[in-house]
């Protein structure tokens, strides 16, 4: 045990340094040395051989998104805390996370310079900046609606035109290896949208190859990411119904007196006038989680339904 410790340690050492390598390598667009850099990561994977959750801190895990604002509705609690557990805390998850991000985006620079251009394929640069002119919950849509429809067209993309099969350098195999070990880490960090966008981009530069491999693990974070956004849908419901029963709760306890006066001026109470500035802020946000929420749902359904293609094919 105290051989594998030390080993361990060794790999955390190792890995740091690995990503800062990699980081110079993929500013320089040096891609032999990324490449250097990611299989060697991969082979000391190989020696020390830790399993995923060995490689995320000890104790509960938790994403931003589980955080409720009445009670926390995260994973369950452990009664062993980290600093009792007397395991060493690691960062092992998030170097090979980097390292990982570094690769995809390699390949995904290689597969525009080397492979034949797609029309139907929207160029980047004008969707980044679309993005930068529209509000927060419409980036979210577009992203979301983007991703669905290159999720479809991707079912029926042509597997003859493997751009990286001309270049017998390029250790394509042993990125998917990493990426996959990234993305089994980042399930256990519970971060969702970093699974899907390395998953997504890893898919794209491979002509989905090896979507057999990673479209399930995009259709499971993407179902945790839907039903994060129906509990908020769910919770906004919750404070309506809340606000209109505080609010017949509180009209009650007003004298009848007081009532037809107000009724004879035309002038609404307190309590009323509290419970339509709550209800018409509720039902606002309400029809903007709706929105985001069915954006949602359909890039999670082509996932479904994409996957079920590819395995039938």
């Amino acid at each position: 045990k105290e051989v594998d410790k030390q080993g361990f340690q060794i790999l955390q050492e190792l890995m740091r340094i690995l990503v800062r390598a990699s980081g110079y390598a993929a500013e320089r667009q040096a891609d032999q040395l990324l490449q250097t850099s990611m299989v060697t990561a991969l082979n000391a994977l190989f020696l020390v051989a830790p399993l995923p959750e060995q490689c995320v801190p000890q104790g509960p895990k938790s994403n931003p998104m589980d955080i409720d604002p009445d009670k926390y509705v995260g994973v369950e609690n452990t009664e062993e805390t980290h600093e009792e557990s007397g395991e060493p805390d690691t960062d092992l998850w998030l170097s090979l996370a980097v390292i990982a991000e570094f690769a995809v985006n390699a390949l995904q620079r290689l597969k525009t310079k080397l492979a034949t251009a797609d029309p139907m394929k929207a160029d980047p640069e004008a969707f980044r900046k679309k993005l930068q002119d529209v509000s927060e919950e419409e980036a979210v849509v577009l992203i979301a609606n983007g991703a669905t429809k290159e999720m479809i067209r991707s079912a029926d993309e042509e597997l003859f035109d493997v751009w990286f099969e001309k270049m017998p350098t390029l250790d394509v195999p042993s990125v998917a290896q990493l990426v996959t070990f990234s993305v089994l880490c980042l399930y256990h960090m519970r971060r969702w949208s970093n699974i899907i966008v390395l998953c997504r981009g890893f898919n794209d530069a491979t002509c989905s190859v090896y979507a057999t491999t990673f479209l399930p693990l995009m259709i499971g974070a993407q179902k945790e990411i839907f039903n994060l956004s129906k509990r908020a849908v769910d919770n906004t419901q919750r404070y309506l119904a809340e606000s209109k029963s505080t609010f017949e709760a509180d009209q009650k306890k007003l004298p009848r007196k007081l009532l037809r006066q107000l009724a004879l001026q035309g002038e609404l109470s307190e309590p009323e006038k509290l419970y339509r500035k709550r209800a018409g802020y509720y039902e606002a946000f309400h029809k903007r989680q709706l929105k985001t929420h069915g954006a949602w749902e359909s890039l999670l359904q082509a996932l479904e339904d994409c996957n079920g293609l590819i395995s039938r094919a």
